[in-house]
């Protein structure tokens, strides 16, 4: 789908606490240039999505979730075949985990603590460098 001159970035929103995963497919959804077309609730409800054919440009991911967290859901991610990339957002402080993360395969692990300008730069930074590859 496009919007203007512009391709819409399909984004998959994962994060099991409702106010946030809500608010996040909110304000994403106002953006003219992204769509989410899924969230979940878990790591492992966003993977069977993924591998039940939804096609996304970002996996927008929690990292403390319950069933399969973040870190494994961006490894599990990863491994499928011209698999999306994987955004992790954190309350944890970054220093402590952001490097695993990276190491994970995550393209961008953010602090819930930070403005909304910069999710949406690392969303559109990270399309506009991997999100031609859609699973």
């Amino acid at each position: 789908m496009e919007y203007g001159q512009s391709v819409m970035i399909k984004i998959l929103v994962v994060d099991d606490h409702a106010i946030v995963r809500e608010s996040l497919c909110r304000f994403l959804a106002g953006q003219e240039d992204m769509d989410v077309v899924a969230s979940a609730t878990d790591g492992l409800t966003g993977l069977v999505l993924l591998k039940d054919g939804l096609k996304v440009n970002i996996v927008l991911t929690d990292l403390n979730m319950p069933l399969m967290d973040g870190m494994e859901l961006t490894r599990e991610v990863v491994a499928i075949d011209q698999s999306p990339p994987v955004i992790v957002l954190t309350f944890h402080p970054l220093t402590a985990v952001k490097q695993n993360v990276l190491n994970a395969g995550a393209k961008a692990c953010l602090s819930k603590y930070g403005e909304l300008d910069e999710l949406l730069s690392a969303i559109r930074s990270v399309h506009a460098a991997y999100g031609n590859r859609v699973a």
